[in-house]
């Protein structure tokens, strides 16, 4: 091959090799465990707490996030939860404190690094042992 052309090979061999890198994207479940709690509360009240612990060097976004806000980048943290006749969810999800907040030229972003429990509070609708 001559010399050109190889050079021309192998910078769109690398380029192509950064494209594959850059853009696979990681699922959460590699970043993130996740652990779930139900604590009785009252009678027919419990709180569920789901902890999360995130990886180092990655984090996850609050779930009062507002991607508007923040050049349309991140997504509310969600937890969805199977609809049951055993349970039903009181108010909304929240966190245990309060988040990161980074301000740059592209907006406001809010997060947690390390570790976060997202906390829900559930109304409980039987007497019987359930799973969630």
């Amino acid at each position: 091959m001559q010399a050109p052309l190889k050079s021309l090979f192998l910078v769109f061999f690398s380029f192509l090799l950064w494209s594959t890198n850059a853009f696979a994207q990681p699922s959460w479940k590699d970043k993130m465990t996740l652990d779930l709690t139900l604590t009785k509360v009252t009678e027919c009240q419990s709180l569920m707490t789901i902890k999360a612990k995130v990886v180092p060097g990655f984090h996850v976004f609050s779930v009062s996030h507002d991607p508007e806000k923040a050049d349309f980048t991140g997504t509310p943290t969600t937890i969805e939860v199977e609809p049951s006749k055993n349970y039903k969810l009181l108010g909304k999800l929240y966190e245990s404190k309060k988040p990161t907040v980074h301000k740059d030229e592209f907006g406001t972003s809010l997060y947690f690094e390390n570790s976060v429990d997202f906390l829900q509070k559930v109304e409980v609708l039987t007497d019987k042992v359930f799973s969630m």
